[in-house]
Order: C-alpha cells, then structure tokens, then sequence
C-alpha cells in the first residue's frame, strides 16, 4: 500500500535524506511514533539508528521533526 500525503507536506519536507522512502507503505523504515505534539514534532518511542536531518535529541528521547511522517501518523496512524 503507497502512503499519499498532500503535496504542501512534501513541499515543506526539504531536508528527506532518504528519497521519501517512508511512502512505499514499508512501516519498518520509518521511526516509530509515541505522540504528537501539535504540528511542530512528535515523540519517538523507536528511534532507527542513523543521521536523519529531523531527528533531535530530547533529553533521553527523540523528537522527529518531519512534516511528511507527521502526516503520516495523522492520516494513517502509523
């Protein structure tokens, strides 16, 4: 199943360093979500090892910071 998000999101998601990859349906690429705090970011409670340029540190924790897999934890709830 191909993830669609609205094409302001992709828009906005200028810094992807992974061509998009979460919206080939593939679940187990994409960092798992706690919960979301507004439009600004959500907590992670699985974070995938690597450099991705909308992760940040939060204490003990991640905030991902990525409008398209914002999106997609809105519209999907994954």
């Amino acid at each position: 199943m191909a993830i669609r998000i609205s094409d302001k999101t992709i828009a906005m998601t200028t810094d992807c360093m992974f061509s998009f990859r979460c919206l080939n349906g593939n679940a187990k690429n994409i960092c798992k979500i706690e919960r979301c705090f507004g439009d600004g970011g959500c907590f992670l409670s699985t974070v995938n090892p690597g450099v991705c340029s909308y992760k940040v540190s939060f204490g003990h924790s991640y905030i991902c910071t990525c409008p398209t897999r914002s999106e997609i934890y809105h519209r999907y709830e994954i």
